[in-house]
C-alpha cells in the first residue's frame, strides 16, 4: 500500500502543532495560499519560508526549501538536516579528510590552469568541498529548542569539568560494537 508523502511545509506546520487557519494568520497569508503550498501547487516565496521555519520553530525547513528549489545546483545532492551530535562528528571527518585535497588544490591552482592530467583531481577536490559544505548547511539548521532547553551537559557544569560526557558518548555507540572497534569509531 503506498502512503501519501507529506510537503515539507505541512511537515514543518505539523510539526509545530499549528493547524493551517492559526499558520496562516501567524505567516499573514490566506489559509487557501497556505493550501497550495503544502499541496505542491504553489512554491513560497523565500522570505516566506524564512518566516515559517521561525514561526514554526523548525531551522531544517530552510535547508530543504533550497535544496528541493536549487535549480543552480549550490546545494549538493546529499543536502539534508543532521542531528547535532552526527553532524559535529561528520564535520570533523571531513575536515580531516579535506586537509589533502586542498593542498592539492594549491598545486593545480598555483600555475592558473588545470591541464589534462589535473581534471580528474580537481573533480576530487570540488566533491570533498560539495561534501564539507552540505555538512555546514546541515549544522546552519540544527533544532535549537532541544528538550534540555538547549544547553549541552557541559555548558552548565563549571568551566574544564565535562559533566557526564562519557556518558553521553557511550549511549552513542552501537550496542553491537567491540570495545576496541567502538573507540576507533568515536573521533573527537
Amino acid at each position: 500500500m503506498r502512503t501519501r508523502q507529506r510537503n515539507i511545509y505541512q511537515a514543518a506546520r505539523l510539526a509545530a502543532g499549528l493547524t493551517q487557519e492559526a499558520a496562516a494568520e501567524t505567516l499573514h497569508v490566506g489559509e487557501t495560499t497556505l493550501r497550495g503550498y503544502e499541496s505542491g501547487r504553489v512554491v513560497p516565496p523565500d522570505e516566506t519560508v524564512v518566516l515559517m521555519a521561525e514561526a514554526y520553530r523548525t531551522p531544517w525547513l530552510r535547508l530543504a526549501h533550497g535544496a528541493a528549489r536549487d535549480k543552480l545546483g549550490l546545494f549538493p545532492e546529499d543536502t539534508a538536516p543532521l542531528p547535532m551530535e552526527q553532524s559535529a562528528l561528520r564535520m570533523h571527518r571531513q575536515l580531516r579528510e579535506l586537509e589533502p585535497h586542498v593542498r592539492r588544490y594549491m598545486e593545480i591552482a598555483e600555475d592558473g590552469a588545470v591541464d589534462k592530467s589535473e581534471e580528474v583531481d580537481l573533480q576530487a577536490v570540488q566533491a570533498a568541498v560539495g561534501r564539507f559544505v552540505a555538512t555546514c548547511l546541515a549544522v546552519q539548521c540544527i533544532k535549537k529548542d532541544r528538550p534540555d532547553g538547549g544547553t549541552s551537559k557541559r555548558s552548565d557544569s563549571q568551566p574544564g569539568k565535562a559533566k557526564n560526557l562519557d556518558k553521553t558518548i557511550i549511549s552513542k555507540i552501537p550496542q553491537n560494537a567491540s570495545k576496541i572497534g567502538a573507540g576507533k569509531a568515536v573521533i573527537l
